[in-house]
């Protein structure tokens, strides 16, 4: 049996498909018949209309693999995921699903920020969405700062050097 994996780290956009994977070496024929499990947040995962679910055995390996694919994620499918054999974790991987970041406006003086789960689920979002949109308005005015003072800067260099050459 093969030693448990140091936790995987996963980032996936809100909306795309993401599969996590568990090899199990078979060193006996005891082992063949346990199976590989998976668990959310503590919670047993369980096939659904979004989370696939596949097992199988690679005789020539000796291995036994299982599969989580996650189709269409949401913010909701962000989590530990463990995957395990006899009670053991053999993989351990921290998901974090991302919102879908959509950035609007008509003008260059107006923009709204906004965080979209794609199944609809604002109240998960809104406190994020309000600190990224907070975020991005700072930066975005920073940014206006920033060229307004080298327009400035620019224009200041160029006045004084029109005065020096002035011979009055």
């Amino acid at each position: 049996m093969a030693g448990r994996d140091a936790d995987k780290e996963v980032r996936v956009i809100a909306g795309s498909k993401f599969c996590l994977r568990c090899n199990l070496s078979l060193t006996n024929q005891s082992a063949t018949s346990s199976t590989l499990d998976w668990y959310k947040d503590g919670e047993m995962l369980q096939y659904n209309n979004r989370i696939l679910l596949t097992r199988y055995q690679l005789a020539t390996d000796l291995m036994s693999v299982s599969e989580v694919h996650i189709d269409n994620s949401h913010l909701i499918d962000s989590g530990s995921y463990h995957c395990r054999w006899k009670s053991k974790d053999i993989y351990v991987y921290q998901v974090n699903v991302l919102p879908d970041i959509n950035i609007t406006g008509t003008n260059e003086d107006h923009f709204e920020f906004f965080a979209v789960d794609k199944i609809g689920e604002e109240n998960t979002a809104a406190a994020s969405t309000t600190r990224l949109s907070e975020f991005l308005f700072h930066f975005s005015l920073l940014f206006v700062i920033s060229q307004f003072v080298q327009t400035f800067s620019s224009f200041l260099q160029s006045t004084e050097q029109g005065h020096s050459s002035d011979p009055t």
